[in-house]
C-alpha cells in the first residue's frame, strides 16, 4: 500500500465532500501517523455511505415516470450514479483493512519503541509494512527547483485555491516543518497567505546564514526573506510546507503534465470537478453527455460556473460578475444551455475588450517610464512590474475559465440539439 492508493481513490471522489478527508488521510499516511490516516479515511466512508443511503434505496424503474420521452435515459443515469457509488465503497473496503493491518503494526511498534527486541528501527519498519521494494523508489528527498518543470510550473499558475494542492499532490509528497531540520538549502515549499499560494525554493546553503531568502518557482523572481523564527511558524501554523519526492514520482510528474495538456486541448470532454448537491446529497445532475462506447463524460457542472466567477471578480475587469451565478441558477440548472451561452458570451466579449484596454495601458505607462517621462525608483519598478505580473495571471485565469465553460456549454447545446431530434 502507498500514497497513490489514496490518490486513486480521490480521483473517484473528486466533487465529494468526502474527497477532503481522503486528502486529510493521505497526508497522514505520508507522515507516517498510520492509526490517524485509519480514522480519517473510515470517517471519510461512513460520511461517502451516508450521503449516498438515498440513491441506493432508488429502483430505477420505479423512480422514473415511464410515460416520459427519456424514460431510458433517466433509468440509466439513476443506474451509472448508483454503480459508481458501490464502485467508490469497493475501493474503501479494499484500503481500509490494508490500513488497518499497517495501523496495527504501528500500534505494536510503539508499545515496543523502548526495547530492542524489533531490531528494526521505525523507518525500516515502515519501509516493510508498505511494501518498499527498491530503495531507490523510496529515498524521499526535497524537491529541487530542477525537479519542477516548466510546465509543472505553468499549470500551477493556472489553477487557484485547492487545485493548485491538489495539482501539487499528484507529483510531490507534503513534510510538515516545524523544527530547522525541514529546512534545507535549494529546496522547494509550497506557502498558502490567505488567498494567495506560492511556490517557492530556498537558496544555496551560503545564503542561509543571516536569514532564508526566498525565490519564486514560477519567474526566478527574488522575495521574502524570513528569520529561521518566522519561517517556522508559518510551518507550524500548517501555512507552509517542504515538498517531497523520489524516484517514482519525478517519473510520475511528466505524465501529469502530458494528462492535463490533453485534457485542456479538448474541451469538450474536460472533466470538471462537481460542486454541488441535488436532493440526492451531493450527487452529480448537472449537464452529462455519454461518448460512444456508453461511458459517462462529465461535460460542465455548477461548480464550473462558480470558479469562473470568482475568476472574473479577481480578474477586476467584470464589474457584472455577479450576473454569472444568475445565468448559473436560472438559465444554466434548468437546461436552457443556449440562454447560459449567450449570456456568458455577453460577459466575455466585455471581458476581453477591458482586458485590452488594459493591455495597451500598460503598454504606454512602460514606454513612458523608459522614455524617462515617469519618474519611479528601481524598487517602486520591480514593485509595480510584481503587481502587473500578477494581474496579468489573473486576467488569464480568468479568460481561461470563460473559454471553458462556453465550449462546455456549445457541447451541451449539441448534444441537447440531437436529444431532442
Amino acid at each position: 500500500m502507498n500514497a497513490e492508493d489514496f490518490q486513486s481513490l480521490y480521483k473517484l471522489l473528486r466533487g465529494s465532500k468526502s474527497a477532503f478527508g481522503v486528502l486529510d488521510a493521505r497526508t497522514l499516511f505520508i507522515e507516517k501517523k498510520i492509526r490517524q490516516a485509519l480514522v480519517r479515511l473510515q470517517e471519510s466512508r461512513d460520511s461517502y455511505q451516508s450521503s449516498r443511503a438515498r440513491l441506493m434505496k432508488q429502483d430505477a424503474g420505479k423512480e422514473v415516470d415511464p410515460k416520459a420521452k427519456d424514460a431510458d435515459r433517466q433509468i440509466k443515469r439513476i443506474e451509472r450514479k448508483q454503480e459508481k457509488v458501490r464502485e467508490v465503497l469497493e475501493l474503501f473496503d479494499e484500503l481500509l483493512p490494508k490500513l488497518a493491518k499497517l495501523a496495527a503494526r504501528e500500534a505494536a511498534r510503539d508499545s515496543t519503541e523502548d526495547t530492542d527486541a524489533s531490531g528494526l528501527d521505525a523507518d525500516t519498519e515502515f519501509r516493510e509494512a508498505v511494501g518498499a521494494e527498491d530503495d531507490e523508489e523510496y529515498d524521499v528527498r526535497p524537491v529541487t527547483p530542477a525537479d519542477v518543470s516548466v510546465e509543472f510550473a505553468a499549470r500551477f499558475v493556472e489553477l487557484e485555491g485547492d487545485e493548485q494542492l491538489d495539482w501539487i499532490s499528484r507529483s510531490f509528497g507534503f513534510c510538515p516543518v516545524e523544527s530547522e531540520d525541514q529546512i534545507f538549502p535549494n529546496a522547494v515549499y509550497f506557502i498558502r497567505i490567505q488567498d494567495e499560494s506560492f511556490l517557492v525554493h530556498t537558496r544555496g546553503e551560503e545564503h542561509l546564514a543571516d536569514g532564508i531568502p526566498l525565490v519564486s518557482v514560477v519567474d526566478e523572481v527574488p522575495m521574502k526573506t524570513y528569520s529561521v523564527e518566522a519561517f517556522l511558524r508559518l510551518g507550524n501554523r500548517r501555512r507552509m510546507v517542504l515538498l517531497t519526492t523520489d524516484a517514482a514520482r519525478i517519473r510520475q510528474q511528466a505524465a501529469q503534465v502530458l494528462e492535463y495538456d490533453s485534457i485542456d486541448s479538448v474541451n469538450a470532454t474536460h472533466e470538471f470537478d462537481v460542486a454541488n448537491a441535488d436532493a440526492h446529497g451531493d450527487d452529480q445532475n448537472e449537464g452529462e453527455s455519454e461518448s460512444a462506447g456508453g461511458v459517462k463524460t462529465q461535460i460542465l457542472d455548477m461548480g464550473a460556473f462558480s470558479q469562473l466567477m470568482d475568476s472574473a471578480q479577481r480578474s477586476g475587469l467584470v464589474p457584472n460578475a455577479d450576473k454569472i451565478a444568475n445565468l448559473r441558477d436560472r438559465e444554466f440548472r434548468l437546461g436552457r444551455y443556449d440562454m447560459a451561452y449567450s449570456g456568458i458570451e455577453g460577459l466575455f466579449s466585455s471581458f476581453v475588450a477591458a482586458a485590452s484596454q488594459r493591455a495597451q495601458k500598460l503598454a504606454r505607462e512602460d514606454a513612458d517610464i523608459k522614455g524617462g517621462r515617469i519618474k519611479i525608483s528601481p524598487k517602486e519598478l520591480q514593485a509595480k512590474r510584481m503587481r502587473d505580473r500578477q494581474a496579468e495571471q489573473a486576467v488569464e485565469r480568468a479568460r481561461s475559465r470563460f473559454q471553458l465553460v462556453m465550449n462546455g456549454l456549445q457541447v451541451l447545446m449539441r448534444t441537447h440539439e440531437q436529444d431532442g431530434s
